[in-house]
Protein backbone atom coordinates (compact mmCIF):
# COMPACT_ATOMS: atom_id res chain seq x y z
CA UNK A 1 0.00 0.00 0.00
CA UNK A 2 1.50 3.04 -1.21
CA UNK A 3 2.10 6.29 1.31
CA UNK A 4 0.13 9.07 -0.65
CA UNK A 5 2.18 11.86 0.39
CA UNK A 6 5.38 10.41 -0.77
CA UNK A 7 4.42 9.26 -3.81
CA UNK A 8 6.16 10.63 -6.53
CA UNK A 9 8.84 11.98 -4.54
CA UNK A 10 11.17 8.93 -6.09
CA UNK A 11 11.69 10.82 -9.61
CA UNK A 12 13.27 14.19 -7.30
CA UNK A 13 15.47 11.98 -5.23
CA UNK A 14 16.47 9.18 -7.23
CA UNK A 15 19.11 11.55 -8.67
CA UNK A 16 21.23 12.52 -5.20
CA UNK A 17 22.42 9.20 -5.37
CA UNK A 18 23.83 9.85 -8.89
CA UNK A 19 25.45 12.69 -8.00
CA UNK A 20 27.02 11.42 -4.71
CA UNK A 21 28.16 8.46 -5.84
CA UNK A 22 29.28 10.53 -9.54
CA UNK A 23 31.00 13.14 -7.32
CA UNK A 24 32.46 10.59 -5.21
CA UNK A 25 34.40 8.79 -8.10
CA UNK A 26 35.83 12.17 -9.40
CA UNK A 27 37.18 13.34 -6.52
CA UNK A 28 38.60 9.69 -5.68
CA UNK A 29 39.98 9.42 -8.97
CA UNK A 30 41.81 12.99 -8.83
CA UNK A 31 42.74 12.22 -5.32
CA UNK A 32 44.55 8.87 -6.34
CA UNK A 33 46.46 10.31 -9.46
CA UNK A 34 47.69 13.63 -7.14
CA UNK A 35 48.80 10.58 -4.42
CA UNK A 36 51.03 8.73 -7.52
CA UNK A 37 52.33 12.26 -8.50
CA UNK A 38 53.13 13.28 -4.77
CA UNK A 39 54.86 9.95 -4.38
CA UNK A 40 57.11 9.80 -8.05
CA UNK A 41 57.80 13.23 -6.98
CA UNK A 42 59.01 12.17 -3.09
CA UNK A 43 60.70 9.08 -4.46
CA UNK A 44 63.15 11.33 -6.59
CA UNK A 45 63.62 13.74 -3.57
CA UNK A 46 62.19 16.98 -6.13
CA UNK A 47 59.48 18.00 -3.57
CA UNK A 48 60.36 20.64 -1.02
CA UNK A 49 58.68 19.78 2.52
CA UNK A 50 56.58 22.76 1.64
CA UNK A 51 55.03 21.54 -1.69
CA UNK A 52 54.47 18.09 -0.08
CA UNK A 53 52.62 19.72 2.73
CA UNK A 54 50.35 21.54 0.24
CA UNK A 55 50.23 18.60 -1.90
CA UNK A 56 48.93 16.48 0.38
CA UNK A 57 46.38 19.27 1.87
CA UNK A 58 44.88 19.22 -1.40
CA UNK A 59 44.40 15.37 -1.54
CA UNK A 60 42.93 15.65 1.45
CA UNK A 61 40.30 17.73 0.43
CA UNK A 62 39.80 15.28 -2.63
CA UNK A 63 39.49 12.37 -0.06
CA UNK A 64 37.41 14.49 2.24
CA UNK A 65 34.88 15.40 -0.67
CA UNK A 66 34.85 12.00 -1.72
CA UNK A 67 33.96 10.14 1.64
CA UNK A 68 30.75 12.93 1.81
CA UNK A 69 30.06 12.65 -1.65
CA UNK A 70 30.19 8.48 -1.21
CA UNK A 71 27.71 9.09 2.31
CA UNK A 72 25.78 11.54 0.39
CA UNK A 73 24.99 9.25 -2.36
CA UNK A 74 24.27 6.09 0.09
CA UNK A 75 21.65 8.10 2.17
CA UNK A 76 20.04 9.38 -1.44
CA UNK A 77 19.98 5.11 -2.55
CA UNK A 78 18.14 4.46 0.72
CA UNK A 79 15.68 7.46 0.64
CA UNK A 80 15.57 6.94 -3.26
CA UNK A 81 14.71 2.60 -2.63
CA UNK A 82 11.98 3.34 -0.57
CA UNK A 83 10.13 5.83 -1.94
CA UNK A 84 10.44 3.63 -5.51
CA UNK A 85 9.17 1.00 -3.54
CA UNK A 86 6.12 2.82 -2.14
CA UNK A 87 5.56 4.32 -5.67
CA UNK A 88 6.04 0.13 -7.60
CA UNK A 89 3.46 -0.65 -4.62
CA UNK A 90 1.37 -2.52 -7.47
CA UNK A 91 2.15 -6.71 -7.99
CA UNK A 92 1.74 -5.70 -11.72
CA UNK A 93 5.16 -3.62 -11.41
CA UNK A 94 7.43 -6.21 -9.31
CA UNK A 95 6.27 -8.51 -12.41
CA UNK A 96 8.09 -6.23 -14.52
CA UNK A 97 11.55 -7.59 -16.16
CA UNK A 98 13.24 -3.82 -15.43
CA UNK A 99 12.18 -3.22 -12.02
CA UNK A 100 13.66 -6.96 -11.08
CA UNK A 101 16.78 -5.84 -12.54
CA UNK A 102 16.61 -2.49 -11.08
CA UNK A 103 16.00 -3.57 -7.70
CA UNK A 104 18.31 -6.26 -8.15
CA UNK A 105 21.55 -3.28 -9.31
CA UNK A 106 20.20 -1.28 -6.30
CA UNK A 107 20.82 -3.86 -3.77
CA UNK A 108 24.40 -4.84 -4.80
CA UNK A 109 24.36 -1.34 -5.02
CA UNK A 110 23.56 -0.60 -1.61
CA UNK A 111 25.74 -3.25 -0.17
CA UNK A 112 28.82 -2.32 -1.44
CA UNK A 113 28.18 1.53 -1.05
CA UNK A 114 27.97 0.55 2.98
CA UNK A 115 30.94 -1.68 2.95
CA UNK A 116 32.64 1.51 1.31
CA UNK A 117 30.80 4.15 3.48
CA UNK A 118 32.05 1.50 6.96
CA UNK A 119 35.34 1.39 5.34
CA UNK A 120 36.16 4.76 4.92
CA UNK A 121 33.99 5.65 8.75
CA UNK A 122 36.44 3.47 10.15
CA UNK A 123 39.56 4.94 8.92
CA UNK A 124 38.51 8.70 9.49
CA UNK A 125 37.79 6.95 13.24
CA UNK A 126 40.88 5.75 13.54
CA UNK A 127 42.89 9.12 11.76
CA UNK A 128 44.34 6.78 8.79
CA UNK A 129 44.03 7.66 5.46
CA UNK A 130 42.71 6.45 2.13
CA UNK A 131 45.22 7.80 0.56
CA UNK A 132 48.86 8.27 1.65
CA UNK A 133 51.01 5.93 3.39
CA UNK A 134 49.13 4.63 6.18
CA UNK A 135 46.38 2.71 5.43
CA UNK A 136 45.67 -0.61 4.39
CA UNK A 137 42.84 -3.08 4.47
CA UNK A 138 42.39 -6.27 6.62
CA UNK A 139 43.68 -8.18 3.66
CA UNK A 140 47.17 -8.25 3.09
CA UNK A 141 47.25 -5.80 0.26
CA UNK A 142 50.78 -3.13 -0.08
CA UNK A 143 49.01 0.57 0.38
CA UNK A 144 49.05 1.03 -3.33
CA UNK A 145 46.66 -1.75 -4.06
CA UNK A 146 44.15 -0.45 -1.62
CA UNK A 147 43.78 2.39 -2.89
CA UNK A 148 43.44 0.86 -6.33
CA UNK A 149 41.21 -1.22 -4.64
CA UNK A 150 38.98 1.66 -3.08
CA UNK A 151 39.28 3.30 -6.35
CA UNK A 152 37.94 0.30 -8.55
CA UNK A 153 35.08 -0.39 -5.77
CA UNK A 154 34.01 3.45 -6.39
CA UNK A 155 34.20 2.42 -10.24
CA UNK A 156 32.14 -0.36 -10.07
CA UNK A 157 29.30 1.78 -8.08
CA UNK A 158 29.20 4.69 -10.65
CA UNK A 159 28.92 1.80 -13.40
CA UNK A 160 25.89 0.06 -11.24
CA UNK A 161 24.28 3.31 -10.92
CA UNK A 162 24.17 4.08 -14.55
CA UNK A 163 22.78 0.88 -14.69
CA UNK A 164 19.75 1.33 -12.13
CA UNK A 165 19.35 5.02 -14.02
CA UNK A 166 19.19 3.58 -17.63
CA UNK A 167 16.90 0.54 -16.41
CA UNK A 168 14.67 3.21 -14.51
CA UNK A 169 14.82 5.50 -17.68
CA UNK A 170 13.79 2.58 -19.97
CA UNK A 171 10.83 1.70 -17.58
CA UNK A 172 9.50 5.28 -17.31
CA UNK A 173 10.43 6.20 -20.91
CA UNK A 174 10.72 3.24 -23.20
CA UNK A 175 13.97 4.28 -24.01
CA UNK A 176 17.47 4.76 -22.65
CA UNK A 177 20.30 6.99 -24.32
CA UNK A 178 22.34 3.33 -23.03
CA UNK A 179 20.74 2.26 -25.79
CA UNK A 180 21.35 5.12 -28.49
CA UNK A 181 25.77 4.42 -27.46
CA UNK A 182 25.57 0.44 -27.86
CA UNK A 183 25.41 -0.26 -24.46
CA UNK A 184 21.51 -1.66 -24.86
CA UNK A 185 22.53 -5.63 -23.68
CA UNK A 186 23.30 -4.25 -20.27
CA UNK A 187 19.83 -3.17 -19.59
CA UNK A 188 16.84 -6.10 -20.19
Amino acid sequence: MAIEAIDGLHKLVVHFPIAGFTSSFLAGFIALLLDIRASKKAASSSLSEGERLKLYTIIDRFEFASYYTLVTGWLGLLVAGLLGLNDADNRRDFDNELIIYKITMAGILLLLTTALVVIKTQQLRTGRKMFGSDFSLPLDFTTRRSEYLFFILLAIMALLTILVGAAGGKYVWGSTIMEKIGFDPLIP
